[in-house]
This record gives C-alpha cells, sequence and structure tokens, in this order.
C-alpha cells in the first residue's frame, strides 16, 4: 500500500503505482494486483458549535473529500488537523465533521487520538474500513507488543458485538 499526505496529481500517482507494481510483480516473479493507494485528509480538530461554524467545517471537508479523490485512491484516511505538524499528533478530531459514508463515496481509515478509550464509540459511530494508530500503541516513542495486543482484541471485540448484534436484528 502507498500512503501520501501531500497534494499529488493524478499523472504522479498512477506512475507511482505503475512502477511499484512492476517491481512487486517481477519480485515474486508474476503479474503483480495493483497496488492500493491510501490518501490522507486532515480534518479539522474542533468543531466549536453546531450552527453555522458547522455548516461551514462540513463543506469545507466535502471539499478535502473531492480534492483527496482526485488522485483516484482506493481508500482515504481521516487524521486530524494540526497547525504545523503533518500528522501522529494524538488528537481526536470531531467525527461530527465528517459527511455521510455515501458522500465520501471509498473505504476509510480513522486516524487521531485514537486509544482503548475512545475505539468502540469511533466504530460503532463511523463503521470505517479500519483504524490508524500510533501514539496509542507506544510506550516511550516505540511500539509496544503488549498495547498492540490489547488495541487489537478491542477491536476484535468490537467487531464480534457488531455482527452479533446485526445477527439479532435480522
Amino acid at each position: 500500500m502507498i500512503q501520501l499526505h501531500g497534494d499529488e496529481e493524478l499523472d504522479y500517482v498512477n506512475q507511482l503505482r505503475e512502477e511499484l507494481t512492476k517491481k512487486i510483480g517481477s519480485q515474486k516473479r508474476e503479474s503483480a494486483t495493483r497496488v492500493p493507494v491510501i490518501k490522507v485528509v486532515r480534518m479539522d480538530a474542533v468543531i466549536d458549535d453546531l450552527g453555522q461554524e458547522r455548516e461551514r467545517i462540513l463543506q469545507k471537508n466535502v471539499k478535502l473529500i473531492e480534492n483527496a479523490r482526485q488522485c483516484e485512491p482506493d481508500y482515504l484516511l481521516f487524521d486530524t488537523k494540526v497547525k504545523g505538524i503533518p500528522g501522529g499528533s494524538g488528537q481526536t478530531f470531531d467525527l461530527s465533521g465528517l459527511p455521510p459514508d455515501d458522500q465520501i463515496g471509498l473505504p476509510y481509515f480513522l486516524a487521531g487520538g485514537i486509544d482503548l478509550t475512545n475505539v468502540q464509540d469511533l466504530i460503532k459511530l463511523r463503521r470505517p474500513f479500519g483504524i490508524d494508530v500510533s501514539s496509542a500503541v507506544e510506550t516511550e516513542g516505540l511500539k509496544d507488543a503488549g498495547k498492540i495486543r490489547a488495541m487489537i482484541a478491542k477491536v476484535r471485540e468490537i467487531r464480534e458485538t457488531i455482527q452479533k448484534n446485526r445477527k439479532e436484528t435480522i
């Protein structure tokens, strides 16, 4: 997978994707599957009120998503926008600033301050394709195997609960 954080144009993304797909195929000595692209969209951290400001931010976020889709990614990744920090801030953004899934139009990942205390609410509220965690599974800046296992166990528990609830409502 390729994860893009900048203002990449479609021609660049296609060239990068093609070159990597060829390289992977030659290493495997077979034709490779197209390399998937994840495009990062940095979202405002906070929505101050539920009036005009909320509508303005929603419109802005829809435009950011439309712009991100110009490079024809396979997935989007929504992360918190923090001035001067390109990503990995560990700060959350207000999910109400995300448009409905049908307006997003692609499978997506959520990132930004996701930890064991909020992952359940985030997944149940938005049902992302996946989550991106970093600082929540680190100790002193290094990945912590115990924290990673705990996060995986929590996400599996949430998934099982969602699947069980679906079966009960059918």
